[in-house]
């Protein structure tokens, strides 16, 4: 039986992570050609801000943005518009088509206060920070003997 291209690439995956390390597949990210919309995430002292090139999308009618369990999620379709058939692109270096992509968010951050734009084809989206407390708090360590922790006292009869 032959190999399927999803195993091939899996293969050849994970024979460079044991020869040229993990970061191989990072390095060289920019010669593969993209499978998503490209994607810019950046922090600010009190935002997170996701950017995504989507030329073409109206975005109220074909993208969906939701938050489930610290993952922000992106749905969506980019149209390909142009009158060209496959066979005849010379040269195809744009995403077009459906995509889902899904970006993990940093502690501090939800979906509560999220805005999105849309506007020249960039999708922009801000996360608040949520505020972390500055003071250390000391938690107290039971020593007593008794079992169990904190016990209430065994002589305790209160009806």
């Amino acid at each position: 039986m032959s190999e399927t291209p999803n195993s091939f690439w899996k293969k050849l995956k994970s024979q460079s992570d044991r020869t040229l390390g993990d970061q191989f597949w990072n390095d060289i990210s920019g010669l593969i050609p993209s499978s998503q919309p490209r994607t810019d995430v950046y922090m600010t002292e009190d935002r997170l801000i996701v950017v995504i090139e989507l030329p073409g999308c109206k975005a109220e009618e074909t993208v969906k943005l939701s938050v489930h369990k610290n993952t922000f999620h992106v749905k969506g379709d980019i149209p390909y518009r142009y009158p060209v058939e496959e066979g005849q692109l010379l040269v195809s270096e744009r995403f077009f088509g459906q995509f889902h992509r899904k970006i993990d968010l940093p502690r501090g951050i939800s979906g509560e206060g999220m805005k999105a734009r849309f506007r020249d084809g960039l999708l922009t989206v801000e996360f608040v920070r949520s505020k972390e407390p500055d003071s250390i708090i000391n938690i107290a360590i039971d020593t007593s003997e008794s079992e169990g922790g904190a016990d209430p006292s065994p002589n305790d009869q209160s009806d």
